[in-house]
């Protein structure tokens, strides 16, 4: 596993915690699978789907190329309880200056 992406995690990690964003998938399976894409650079695009509250996209999204085009799909049916935090990762991302949605 590379160091760079352990340390890309864990400074996701530390953003979502203190925006109270969940992130439900495993440590050890996302370091992987951040690993996997890590080594797809540069990747520009980049879609999720079932972002949920967005904390795994999030993490995501440190890997790739500055501007990405970024598409979280989502749909919904938890309520306000995942579309609150998604929106502040989107505007996050946005704000990274990526094209998110």
């Amino acid at each position: 596993m590379s160091s760079k992406v352990e340390d890309t995690l864990r400074k996701a990690a530390r953003w979502l915690n203190e925006n109270g964003i969940a992130m439900k998938q495993h440590p050890e399976e996302l370091l992987w699978a951040m690993d996997h894409v890590r080594a797809l650079k540069p990747l520009s695009t980049f879609v999720e789907v079932g972002s949920m509250c967005g904390g795994t996209l999030y993490c995501y999204a440190q890997l790739l190329a500055p501007k990405s085009r970024i598409v979280a799909v989502e749909d919904g049916r938890r309520g306000p309880k995942t579309r609150k935090p998604l929106k502040r990762v989107i505007a996050k991302l946005k704000e990274q200056g990526h094209d998110a949605h």
